[in-house]
């Protein structure tokens, strides 16, 4: 047992709380650790004095707060101003911590030697009768390697947390106008100013469930939709593209944590924030110019009829290529020596690269349908089918992997890289390209 260390106030919240709250407080009396502080606030209860006899009850022994009801918010800020200790700890009237839960705490707070470190845990379900229902585990090495997902993954259990004071002067209390997502508006506003939210992989406390909980109130739905709509659009782009790869792999990822967690309001409301990033995302396509000009202009044009909404096109060229006019807005570059591919994807600056080698014709859904499929898939690249013309004349579908003609590559990719259809084959040897089952290209005949 630690028998010394920062002293911690265990706040317990109330509202005609009779049913569960002497178990609470004496699960809060309970701990190991000797330097505890035990605050109940009675938030206005109107129980004919039930819930207020049995915080009395216990004397000397705890202290206790009575005001008029507010929410669960004002209480915990109630409980806040009036704490003696360095350390603020969440316990719902009708949730149980184990006598374990501060002293692991502190060790694990005072091993880190960060004072501004926020702790959280595991937790065990149970239900009004107190039978364990199961117990919720989070992926520690994603906690580690994804610190934002604390939060936008839902991980924080307000009862398993553990704040020092500190926070609270510089960033603020709950948010009292917030009556069932105030934790996780407040642990957003912690996590995005920088302050460290770590994982402790234990189960610490034990979390009742009940048909009477703030979660299943009326309202609670729309105001979880607001919240989460403004916590995962906070998310700045480098730090989507840090997380997932991409701003709509982000986006769909939180929009499918979401719908499991039955919060489908606001999944779709994300599912149609991913749409618009997609939307948003500028692919460059690098045409490789032909000696003819008539040829170039046409598979320029080709190009600028994407139905993608947000496209560049490039077109490179010989130097003793026939010079011509091109479509308005296509940029013009000089090979000046270098392989074309590599000299038009230096110069793009896309997002995404699209490869139109001499001959092949984009068809207008290729960028769009391909773009798709690799944010889909996680991919760095992707293919497509293809037409070729047969000597009779007739078209023939052709799927083969890793073809230049159909590649669309991930910028992140090329960079620096000179041989690209080297740079294809090997994308598609490490399983990061993914092929299209479409024929999104027409290989015309030479000039």
């Amino acid at each position: 047992m630690l028998m010394s260390g920062p002293r911690v106030t265990i706040v317990i919240p109330v509202f005609n709380g009779a049913n569960y709250l002497r178990a609470a407080i004496d699960s809060a009396l309970a701990q190991d650790y000797p330097e505890l502080e035990v605050l109940v606030v009675n938030d206005g209860s109107t129980d004919a004095g039930a819930t207020e006899a049995i915080a009395l009850s216990y004397g000397e022994r705890i202290r206790t707060i009575t005001k008029p009801n507010g929410g669960v918010a004002s209480a915990l800020n109630a409980g806040i101003a009036a704490m003696s200790g360095e350390i603020f700890c969440w316990l719902s009237h009708d949730d149980r911590h184990l006598p374990q839960k501060t002293s692991h705490q502190v060790a694990e707070w005072l091993r880190l030697g960060r004072p501004d470190a926020v702790l959280f845990s595991d937790y065990r379900e149970i239900d009004a009768q107190s039978l364990v229902l199961g117990e919720m585990r989070y992926d520690h090495a994603m906690l580690e390697a994804k610190p934002l997902y604390a939060v936008l993954r839902g991980s924080i259990h307000g009862c398993a947390a553990f704040v020092p004071h500190r926070l609270f002067d510089s960033f603020g209390t709950f948010d009292e106008a917030l009556p069932t997502t105030q934790d996780y508006d407040l642990w957003h506003r912690l996590i995005r100013a920088g302050v460290p939210f770590l994982h402790l992989p234990e189960v610490l406390i034990e979390s009742r469930t009940h048909a009477a909980q703030g979660s299943r109130a009326p309202g609670h739905r729309e105001e979880a939709r607001a919240l989460w709509r403004r916590m995962v659009t906070a998310t700045p782009l480098d730090e989507r593209v840090r997380l997932e790869g991409s701003s709509y792999r982000y986006l769909i990822a939180a929009s499918r944590y979401l719908a499991a967690c039955g919060l489908h309001e606001a999944a779709s409301d994300i599912a149609t924030e991913a749409e618009v990033a997609l939307a948003s995302t500028t692919v460059s396509l690098i045409v490789v110019g032909e000696p003819r000009a008539d040829r170039t202009a046409s598979l320029a044009a080709a190009a600028t009829r994407q139905t993608h909404p947000c496209i560049e096109v490039v077109v490179v060229e010989a130097a003793d290529a026939e010079a011509g006019p091109l479509p308005p807005g296509v940029r013009r570059v000089q090979a000046e020596g270098r392989d074309p591919l590599a000299a038009g994807c230096a110069a793009a600056q896309g997002d995404w690269l699209a490869l139109v080698p001499s001959g092949a014709l984009p068809l207008p859904g290729r960028v769009a349908r391909q773009l798709r499929a690799a944010e889909e898939a996680g991919a760095r690249a992707c293919h497509t089918a293809h037409w070729r013309r047969e000597p009779s004349g007739s078209l023939a579908r052709v799927t083969a992997a890793a073809t230049l003609e159909t590649a669309l590559v991930a910028r992140g990719a090329l960079l620096g890289i000179g041989d690209v259809a080297a740079l294809c084959h090997d994308l598609s040897s490490r399983g990061e390209t993914t092929l299209l089952d479409e024929a999104l290209v027409v290989l015309r005949d030479p000039a």
